[in-house]
């Protein structure tokens, strides 16, 4: 859908007053979808598999769930630097008469720790005046159980509904929870507790609890950690007690209207919740 800057601001103002949300947020939703467009109907739609906080954002509604860049899991492609760099630019090519511009910056490599590692691909989008940079992560190698799933995306401002690839559910909530458990107290990412804690609540229905299980199995062994049940609650109850993960736990509580007077102890015991289920 076509939309001009004027159009855009206005969108943008009634959607952040109407959702209690940041322009800002709307802006780069506004963005994110002209690329995932552009995805949809480019010959890479079946490999690049949509993950990370824009999915949650999709599932749970963008007042529950915010994020800065793009996630993709990569499928049957070469995970080669100038190749994802080549297929980025690429997918932002496609014109879809919206006026929309989209400009590939660089490509910096995430994930070192990781055998398949991953890049980051920075990018411009602009419409008219309007300017914002994001990133889009691309990384392979985790499993996905059961697979990836056809998915409905409905664009935050024009509303249109896009065909894409996702992650499941149930590896989300498994690769979220072995990172909890696996970092320890060395976790800086509030967020993996938010999510975790906010689709115990509102995603529990739609989670397949075998094939959750299977999903934290084959993460577990993709990643080489393993932990007992027993283990892991009483980890988890050190987490909650922490001072240190307390601090940042407020912090960002009060960075995200989503979190603001969740506490840290109510976010755990959620946590503790998947763990007795999966384990």
């Amino acid at each position: 859908m076509r939309i001009n800057k004027d159009s855009l601001k206005a969108r943008a103002n009634n959607i952040a007053k109407e959702l209690n949300i940041s322009q800002n947020v709307v802006y780069d939703r506004f963005f994110f979808d002209a690329f995932l467009a552009r995805l949809a109907v480019s010959p890479y739609k079946n490999s690049f598999i949509l993950k990370g906080g824009l999915y949650l954002s999709s599932v749970l509604g963008v007042h529950n769930r915010s994020t800065v860049d793009m996630d993709f899991h990569l499928k049957n492609l070469s995970m080669e630097k100038a190749n994802i760099t080549k297929i980025v630019g690429e997918i932002a090519k496609i014109d879809l008469g919206d006026d929309i511009v989209f400009e590939v910056l660089d490509t910096t490599d995430i994930r070192p720790q990781d055998i398949y590692g991953g890049f980051q691909v920075k990018v411009t989008a602009k419409l008219d005046n309007v300017r914002h940079t994001f990133g889009i992560d691309v990384a392979t190698g985790d499993p996905i159980v059961p697979s990836d799933r056809n998915y409905d995306y409905r664009c935050l401002v024009t509303g249109e509904v896009l065909p894409i690839k996702t992650y499941s559910l149930e590896s989300v909530i498994a690769e979220k929870l072995e990172t909890v458990l696996a970092k320890q107290f060395a976790n800086s990412r509030s967020k993996d507790y938010y999510d975790l804690y906010v689709l115990r609540k509102t995603q529990r229905d739609n989670v397949v609890p075998d094939v959750l299980k299977e999903a934290f199995k084959e993460a577990c062994k993709y990643r080489r950690f393993s932990i007992g049940k027993e283990e892991a609650l009483n980890l988890i109850e050190g987490i909650s007690k922490n001072s240190q993960i307390n601090v940042r736990w407020q912090a960002y509580a009060n960075r995200n209207s989503y979190a603001q007077g969740l506490a840290l102890e109510d976010v755990m015991t959620a946590i503790c919740d998947w763990v007795k289920e999966i384990m």
